[in-house]
């Protein structure tokens, strides 16, 4: 299963790459107005949206084709892509509540981060929201296809 996981994670180093560059652009846009709310939204959904992207490449690739003849079972590869999720999620959440606490920090009373919103419990509640979107996009995303779940035709 960590072989399944590098293998995702070595897909995805072209994408994190552009996501960072993507997430910054969008700091540099946001934060300096004192609204930081839309960059933690952004950074969770772009956490929960790894494993689509993961299906996307082995898809191109034509993995799944290959998977039939590795001696593993399809639970492992469905974990591994919950796995990245999960990563992904938490990864966004610890960087949503770095972002959160230096905008508290940094500009009191500006933002979202007045005194009566923890950033904490904001942080929890995006990365709750994150897992919950990823946990209904994955399933219908590995029973119907990518193109259907995309293009909603």
């Amino acid at each position: 299963m960590n072989g399944l996981l590098y293998k995702d994670l070595l897909n995805l180093n072209s994408t994190m790459k552009y996501l960072a560059v993507m997430i910054l652009i969008f700091c540099a846009i946001f934060i300096p107005m004192g609204n930081e709310l839309p960059v933690l939204i952004i950074l969770v959904l772009f956490g929960a949206m790894l494993p689509i992207s993961t299906i996307t490449y082995d898809t191109t690739a034509r993995w799944d084709k290959y998977a039939v003849s590795l001696p593993m079972i399809r639970e492992e590869i469905v974990g591994t892509r919950y796995q990245l999720m999960l990563g992904g999620v938490c990864v966004a959440g610890i960087v949503s509540l770095t972002i959160a606490v230096a905008m508290t920090v940094l500009m009191p009373g500006k933002g979202v981060f007045v005194t009566f919103i923890n950033p904490l419990a904001l942080a929890v509640i995006f990365v709750a929201c994150g897992i919950f979107l990823g946990s209904i996009m994955l399933p219908l995303t590995l029973k119907f296809g990518l193109r259907r779940c995309v293009t909603f035709s």
